[in-house]
């Protein structure tokens, strides 16, 4: 079966979500087994749990928005009719693309910050974590997009 692009990018951010969560529970749970078990924990456990968290949040802010999981004011959308209510959402969506996009355009200058500077442990360049930041901004605009053109499809039926 041919994945398409929309199938591809959403098993590649699953993937990342799985991969940097996994990273961080094992992390920490070395952290906490060396803590009490040994004489002192490594100090790359608390660097690597903290890089992996970043990912986590970057690659899960993507899924969290095509999944519609962000919290909604269902209370004050219900009082709208399905027109006004696609209609406000379109314009939240556009908000929230204009926010990915600024995050993006800003993420550049930040990873290029980050490219002098080196993590205390274990001496990875810090603009690899630095991108973070543009995947999280890059994820945004690309799901917005999808649902953007989801509800202008609904409005024009």
């Amino acid at each position: 079966m041919r994945m398409n692009f929309k199938n591809y990018i959403d098993k590649t951010v699953e993937t990342g979500v799985l991969i940097s969560i996994s990273g961080m529970i094992v992390s920490v749970v070395i952290q906490v087994f060396t803590r009490f078990f040994m004489d002192s924990a490594p100090p790359w456990t608390e660097e690597t749990a903290r890089m992996f968290f970043v990912f986590s949040v970057a690659f899960g802010a993507g899924l969290a928005l095509r999944d519609h999981q962000y919290i909604q004011l269902e209370f004050f959308l219900n009082k709208f009719s399905l027109r006004t209510k696609n209609i406000i959402m379109l314009i939240i969506h556009g908000i929230i693309m204009l926010f990915g996009l600024l995050i993006s355009i800003y993420a550049i200058d930040f990873i290029k910050l980050g490219s002098t500077e080196t993590s205390p442990t274990l001496q990875i360049k810090m603009d690899y974590i630095f991108s973070s930041m543009l995947v999280l901004g890059s994820l945004i605009v690309y799901y917005s997009v999808g649902i953007i053109s989801k509800k202008i499809k609904q409005q024009l039926q």
